[in-house]
């Protein structure tokens, strides 16, 4: 009987296989479809609380401003309040938040009406992101409790 002899051929090239490069590159995109949303989840709970912590400054820097002077500073909207300056940074309130774009602003003219801060996001939809600020320093709900919001702008109310 004859044998077949069958002979195997050793790859010499240290190079690697379209297949092999393939296979290693569908392996980093689904690591990267893994990790991508797990990073915007990061990302959006880090930017929330640095606007909590931020309402949480300014709110403890008016509320000492109303027992110094036993009223709340009048102001009917719009920039740094001139009366703040002492006990809010005015670098700090117009360093604007970690949102792009977003701005401070303080309301108060008087009254019956209730003090307000306001973070306001013209044109951009940041529900998402004041509703996680809720959840840290209110009830979680964008209508009730001091902390109310909509897309574009994010209202916390001082308690009378």
């Amino acid at each position: 009987m004859l044998e077949v002899l069958v002979v195997y051929r050793v790859r010499k090239s240290g190079a690697f296989t379209l297949v092999e490069i393939m296979i290693v590159v569908v392996i980093i995109g689904l690591l990267a479809a893994m990790a991508i949303p797990a990073l915007n989840k990061v990302r959006a709970k880090s930017q929330a609380t640095t606007i909590a912590n931020d309402i949480r400054t300014f709110r403890d820097a008016i509320e000492a401003f109303v027992l110094e002077n036993g009223v709340f500073p009048q102001m009917t909207g719009g920039g740094y309040p001139a009366v703040f300056s002492g006990w809010i940074s005015e670098s700090k309130w117009q360093e604007g938040s970690s949102l792009s774009g977003g701005s401070w602003d303080y309301y108060s003219p008087g009254g019956a009406y209730i003090p307000e801060l306001v973070l306001d996001t013209p044109g951009q939809d940041n529900s998402a992101i004041f509703a996680l600020v809720d959840e840290i320093l209110d009830n979680g709900n964008a209508t009730t409790g001091q902390l109310t919001y909509q897309a574009e702008y994010l209202l916390y109310q001082f308690p009378q």
